[in-house]
């Protein structure tokens, strides 16, 4: 699912006003905000610029103050580490990202007071000590950042839950998805998908790859010649599959002739869109 631009512009205003309205000290969302749209951002820039621009918004109204390069910079970290959440999701993955990125702000901001400040001798013991005078501050960021991670990771879930696009390249999931009741969320279908019928009206995203018109004979003539020679059976579109921001693309792996299979999708790389998004394959059985 694409991120559309009001959601980015919601993010960095709720990232400013966080900041202005009366909060215990380091409770915002800035972490949060900057792990999110590391990983979720189609480029880094996205995430360095919301990020930045929620913090400049503020600190234009708080005032700016000395040391801000390196909060900024620390700030930015998150987005890093959201870069490497990529393609991956569930708290297992969140939660360390969620924490490394607090530790690190905390570890950059402290250590760069007590080096660029006089507030503590430049020894190891004034190091340590001003550690230890950040912890109850670190407290509360923790506590901030793991309700703001929380809260945007997972409204952003229950909104892909509510706006998955998919695209069916399989006659019987698309009907299976339409008795469903989720015929709304198919974007795109294969040639062979036809029922109910208001679904030919979706866009076409795959194609015999040779004229099927001809003689059942001379089409089995040409199939075992390209399975021999591995030539493709289907032809996918993968430009249009990427450009109707694709979410879920369903196939099958039974049968290489009958249908479209991962290895169709695999070989055209219909299957990079958006970060998030999912290849699934069905595979009948009997029990």
């Amino acid at each position: 699912m694409e991120i559309p631009k009001r959601l980015w512009i919601g993010m960095v205003v709720l990232g400013a006003c966080a900041r202005l309205a009366p909060h215990p000290w380091n409770f915002t969302p800035m972490m949060a905000i900057g792990l999110f749209a590391g990983s979720q951002a189609r480029k880094a820039s996205t995430g360095v610029l919301a990020t930045l621009l929620a913090l400049a918004l503020s600190d234009a109204v708080l005032g700016f103050y000395p040391g801000i390069w390196y909060v900024y910079a620390a700030a930015l970290i998150p987005v890093l580490f959201g870069r490497f959440l990529r393609n991956r999701s569930g708290a297992g993955a969140i939660a360390p990202a969620a924490l490394a990125s607090s530790l690190s702000f905390f570890i950059i901001t402290n250590f760069m007071v007590w080096a660029t400040d006089r507030l503590y001798p430049h020894t190891l013991g004034g190091l340590a000590e001003c550690y230890l005078a950040g912890i109850p501050f670190y407290r509360n960021q923790v506590l901030g950042d793991a309700l703001y991670t929380i809260a945007t990771f997972g409204g952003y879930a229950v909104l892909r839950l509510r706006n998955v696009r998919i695209v069916s390249l399989l006659a019987s999931a698309t009907e299976i998805v339409c008795a469903l009741g989720a015929g709304e969320m198919l974007v795109g279908r294969s040639h062979e998908c036809d029922n109910p019928k208001w679904v030919r009206r979706l866009p076409l995203c795959s194609a015999p790859a040779f004229d099927v018109s001809v003689s059942s004979g001379e089409i089995d003539t040409e199939v075992r010649r390209r399975l021999r020679s591995g030539e493709p059976l289907y032809h996918i579109y993968a430009e249009l599959i990427r450009e109707l921001r694709t979410d879920l693309l369903i196939t099958q792996s039974h049968c290489e002739v009958c249908a479209v299979t991962p290895g169709d999708i695999e070989r055209s790389g219909a299957c990079r869109p958006a970060p998030g998004s999912a290849c699934a394959s069905g595979k009948p059985f009997s029990g």
